[in-house]
């Protein structure tokens, strides 16, 4: 799973926001994640995930991008492209 280090250094539109918030969406993120289904994008995934929420939190929605051009996928996007490829042709079951 992506570290709080790298998730700043990786989206540093977020420098807004405490480390106390980003590691409550970094944890909020990790439960939501399978390794066993994302393998080698399981961090890529997680920060994908993690900027997401924090998008979605009450002041993440001024601390994302806000010159990025309207074409380009958001993080949500990007981390559902994710767990399309890592999931196509099987579904895993939880009994």
């Amino acid at each position: 799973m992506i570290t709080l280090a790298n998730f700043r250094i990786k989206y540093p539109e977020f420098r807004a926001a405490s480390d106390t918030l980003v590691n409550v969406m970094l944890t909020d993120a990790a439960l939501r994640i399978d390794p066993d289904v994302y393998l080698t994008k399981t961090d890529q995934a997680h920060g994908l995930l993690t900027a997401h929420l924090l998008m979605c939190s009450p002041f993440g929605a001024s601390m994302a991008k806000s010159d990025e051009d309207p074409k380009k996928p958001t993080y949500l996007k990007l981390f559902t492209d994710i767990r399309r490829e890592q999931t196509r042709g099987w579904l895993k079951v939880i009994v």
